[in-house]
């Protein structure tokens, strides 16, 4: 999901409005002027994140012992598009490590 500011928004950045489906990332990196502050990044334990220990209980029970000690990886960056800001939050879930470990 996407959430910008109005104000970055109009202008020549107008056509934000509607990328429909279209990777935020692909519209960021294909951009001519486009510059990105530092990562910030911090770790999330997996009970602070809304939906995410149903979804575990759920699919997989055999594999939450010790889930609540666990923590998610989280970053963001901030962006500029035409010196407009712009904020990307990402959270790594285990599903994540797991696919990359495969």
């Amino acid at each position: 999901r996407s959430v910008l500011p109005h104000s970055s928004l109009s202008g020549s950045l107008r056509h934000l409005r509607k990328f429909g489906d279209q990777p935020l990332g692909q519209l960021l990196f294909n951009s001519t002027n486009m510059r990105r502050d530092p990562f910030e990044l911090t770790t999330i334990p997996q009970q602070r994140i809304p939906g995410l220990q149903e979804n575990v209980i759920e699919t997989s029970p055999a594999k939450i012992s010790g889930a609540e000690e666990q923590a998610c990886l989280g970053r963001r960056s901030r962006f500029f598009l035409e010196d407009r800001p712009l904020i990307v939050s990402e959270i790594f879930l285990p599903a994540f490590w797991q696919g990359i470990q495969k």
